[in-house]
């Protein structure tokens, strides 16, 4: 299917995602009908193919595509303010996403596109979740979330939750140590030992798991290890990753930890606000909630008495 859109917003971040759009003209997913212009709170409609021509009426479309970061949701509301359901508007930021699956974006609100593990990035700031896959690992990134840059070695899953900040150069390393086995009497190779050896002197070789939670912030060239199946590594809900940390063990939630191995240097909050933050979730809220109370997001006592009911 082509669908009719309407591209509301020509300045901000329109020249960064143009070539975004036009390729899903290209393949034919997209026929871009008008360009709106947002001008004291006035909706202009410009022609799609003069790009100057003044629209009288509105053209029929399918959907609505937001060029924009700071004002994305202003322009968000004015839309539904036009009584244009929230499924039906796409945040134009998500079309960065490698080889996207445009008509699965339109439908389940999810970017699926392609992974490649020696090199990838999410900068898109996108509300809609991400998801990257070459057929062995999976990331799965949630709202809002980026990653400045990654890689991946060995195979495996990758989850990030929501609001999650990932800088430069992490690395997420799943490779199977099924041959090494330190509980055996010896931790050499069995692979390479001059016989069959019995399958019950390998250790489990499953899917290995990668879990960070919501609201974590990850310093630069941090590495967190997950070789084994039977034990995902688990970053908790708020936790801040100090850079050019080596992450072996679980981390809890809203936990400061650096070094190599990490270590705990200590919690951004007392025991019992972070209890607090733990039952609020504020990330699962809609962009609405998260909108009408971002003032209190510096007062963390007013924060907490006005949600943790």
């Amino acid at each position: 299917m082509t669908y009719k859109a309407l591209i509301f917003g020509v300045d901000d971040i329109f020249n960064e995602l143009q070539p975004f759009y036009d390729e899903q003209v290209k393949r034919g997913n997209l026929e871009i009908v008008a360009y709106a212009v947002f001008d004291d709170d006035i909706v202009q409609l410009f022609d799609a193919e003069q790009r100057g021509g003044v629209l009288d009426n509105t053209p029929e479309f399918h959907l609505a595509i937001i060029s924009s970061h700071k004002n994305f949701y202003r322009r968000m509301k004015l839309l539904e303010a036009q009584n244009l359901p929230r499924k039906k508007i796409i945040d134009g930021r998500a079309l960065k996403i490698p080889d996207l699956d445009f008509k699965r974006l339109v439908d389940e609100g999810i970017a699926y596109g392609s992974l490649n593990k020696k090199l990838f990035q999410d900068m898109t700031h996108a509300l809609c979740p991400r998801i990257l896959s070459d057929g062995t690992s999976t990331v799965e990134i949630g709202s809002k979330s980026y990653l400045v840059s990654a890689a991946i070695e060995g195979s495996g899953r990758v989850s990030v939750g929501k609001f999650c900040s990932v800088a430069k150069g992490a690395l997420f390393n799943m490779w199977p140590t099924v041959d090494h086995n330190y509980r055996n009497v010896s931790s050499y190779a069995l692979t390479r030992i001059d016989w069959d050896v019995p399958e019950k002197f390998f250790l489990p070789n499953g899917t290995r798991q990668i879990n960070i939670g919501n609201d974590v912030w990850i310093g630069r060239g941090c590495v967190f290890k997950a070789t084994t199946s039977d034990k995902p590594l688990v970053i908790g809900d708020g936790a801040v990753i100090a850079s050019d940390s080596v992450i072996v063990k679980n981390v809890p939630p809203y936990a400061i930890v650096g070094g190599n191995p990490s270590k705990i240097i200590k919690f951004r909050f007392a025991e019992d606000v972070i209890e607090a933050f733990l039952r609020i979730k504020w990330w699962n809220w809609s962009l609405d909630k998260i909108h009408d109370n971002f003032r209190y997001f510096n007062d963390i006592d007013k924060f907490i008495s006005i949600h943790d009911v």
